[in-house]
């Protein structure tokens, strides 16, 4: 079944390359933007998944779980939506349009957003993660105008200086003037880079993606992972802004790989075990537990199905 449903969509960059016949990329980066804002119950990929076969889906759920922590049911005959289930081939979830019962809470998507703002404990907890998964988070001074850098670690210097194989490969070096929210959309750049796989390449090396995208639709490809986690977590970015910047005269901007993008966000909020766990780490005001490393407060892979027992 999963092979059918990768055959049929034949992946994200595929369905945008068709769509781009007639919307801008402009266009379609606010429909994306639109879908996981509107679907945080899920990951960013099984999200575009999701509005894929059910367009402007607004809230869905398994068929038990509607009935068992929302006292709705799944109205007979309903045409299931198909997701990536992590460890498993495929799950099966409803809209809240095809459900009858109690009305929905009206804070049902409150897990998902950031309580309070984002405390620099949070943000400290997330670049400790991130070392355990070889890349390293550093701060400097580097003036009010640049807010970070990022680079691949030479593997060689690095075993040489640290004397361990185990040493990081990549590194973020972020500004020390900056406030917790903006180290943490700083940090969300970052990530968009490694995860869009454009550090990848080194010297003797193929790049991990074919062509290689120009350093401008890199930078717009970070960008736009970077504007859409703080978007699905509900706190302020000038991701959007920095985003306009690279309009052309024409209103066009850089080309991109939707696929790289999206499921760039997934690894990232896969750090956390979800977007529930990301949101309650980097929270100030939340008063749940934090989730330890490696827990399971949603799927691990990045492409999983989030909370609600999906």
């Amino acid at each position: 079944m999963q092979h059918l449903i990768q055959e049929d969509l034949a992946g994200l960059d595929q369905l945008f390359a068709r769509a781009q016949q007639e919307q801008s990329v402009a266009e379609r980066l606010r429909e994306i933007h639109s879908v996981l804002t509107r679907l945080p119950m899920l990951g960013p990929y099984n999200a575009m998944l999701a509005d894929i076969q059910r367009p402007g889906a607004q809230f869905v759920a398994r068929r038990d779980v509607w009935a068992s922590q929302f006292n709705r049911q799944v109205r007979p005959h309903a045409t299931p939506i198909v997701v990536l289930k992590p460890f498993g081939p495929v799950d099966f979830v409803f809209d809240v349009r095809d459900t009858d019962g109690a009305p929905l809470p009206p804070a049902v998507t409150d897990p998902y957003r950031v309580a309070g703002e984002v405390s620099r404990g949070g943000v400290e907890e997330l670049t400790r993660r991130l070392a355990s998964r070889g890349i390293r988070c550093e701060t400097g001074h580097h003036g009010s105008e640049m807010t970070g850098i990022v680079r691949r670690i030479d593997p060689e210097a690095t075993v040489a200086r640290l004397g361990s194989a185990a040493s990081p490969q990549f590194e973020i070096v972020l500004n020390s003037t900056l406030d917790p929210a903006a180290t943490l959309a700083t940090i969300f750049h970052g990530l968009g880079h490694v995860y869009c796989h454009h550090l990848h390449a080194g010297p003797g090396r193929s790049p991990r993606r074919q062509p290689a995208p120009s350093r401008r639709s890199r930078e717009f490809e970070a960008e736009t992972v970077a504007w859409l986690l703080c978007a699905r977590l509900g706190i302020p970015s000038p991701a959007g802004e920095f985003l306009a910047g690279y309009k052309d005269e024409d209103g066009s901007v850089p080309p991109i790989s939707p696929e790289a993008v999206v499921t760039a966000a997934g690894r990232v909020e896969a750090l956390a075990g979800g977007l529930q766990g990301l949101a309650a780490m980097v929270s100030s005001a939340s008063s749940s537990t934090l989730p330890a490393a490696g827990a399971q407060l949603g799927p691990s892979q990045d492409q999983g199905v989030l909370d609600l027992g999906l």
